[in-house]
């Protein structure tokens, strides 16, 4: 029988860090609201900071409630402007507003941002302040800013706490597969990336790092499958749209 390809030059995807509206976390990008509620949202909080900038006070409570929904900086860190959103988040902070939410974002921003010292700083305001809601995530977030940084043991043993903290935790448990991976963990790291996928169909990572596992170890069908499900979820993900490829030509040959 014809030796199977080699496999594409791809890597394991690492789930993206999380900011935290108010009191509840949005965690997949594409639960987010549609764009035209995002901008109704965008001019909420203008005109929020418009109507009432002499009035501190009045200006944080109201931005409290508004941050439960579509804050103007979370929006920002999704479209990839950390500083920018890093400015609305300070400004929130001027305002009043301490939350472990917003100590979680500033973190994030000062993350991606490279400001690393920050970024530890502020998560750990956000670990003292959170509530078993929020707890999980920011651990989860600890654990992102530890692979930035490079230190593998404090991401490991973040994403477990994460997992510990909420069973269902599905960006943690894609994570840790990628980690248990690297430790040369294939049993682990298929588990950790089937409960993911089990547990969050709507994210890509968990469907893309088993589909490249799978392809790896010889079981083409099952990598197919999950490659198409993650291209359903995340059609412009390059690196799935290799590995398809690969294993299209691959089945063309057979």
């Amino acid at each position: 029988p014809p030796s199977p390809p080699p496999p594409p030059k791809t890597s394991m995807e690492i789930a993206r860090g999380l900011p935290l509206p108010e009191r509840y976390a949005v965690r997949p990008r594409e639960r987010f609201a549609p764009p035209s509620r995002d901008a109704l949202w965008r001019h909420v909080y203008y005109a929020v900071l418009t109507q009432y900038k002499n009035h501190q006070t009045r200006c944080a409570t109201i931005m409290r409630t508004w941050g439960r929904t579509v804050p103007d900086g979370h929006l920002a860190f999704y479209s990839d402007q950390p500083e920018l959103a890093l400015r609305f988040y300070r400004r929130l902070l001027q305002m009043g507003v301490s939350t472990p939410e917003l100590w979680n974002n500033l973190g994030l921003c000062c993350f991606y941002a490279s400001q690393y010292d920050m970024a530890l700083s502020c998560l750990d305001r956000a670990l003292s302040l959170a509530s078993d809601n929020s707890m999980a995530d920011v651990w989860y977030n600890v654990g992102q800013v530890a692979i930035g940084i490079g230190d593998l043991g404090l991401a490991y043993q973040a994403f477990k706490i994460a997992v510990s903290l909420d069973a269902n935790h599905a960006e943690s448990y894609c994570n840790l597969g990628v980690l248990e991976l690297r430790k040369r963990n294939v049993e682990a790291a298929q588990a950790n990336f089937t409960l993911a996928q089990q547990i969050a169909p709507f994210l890509f990572q968990p469907f893309f790092n088993g589909a490249l596992l799978a392809y790896k170890l010889g079981n083409f069908q099952d990598a197919f499958a999950m490659a198409e499900h993650s291209s359903d979820v995340n059609p412009d993900h390059s690196d799935t749209k290799e590995l398809i490829k690969a294993l299209t030509r691959h089945f063309q040959v057979l």
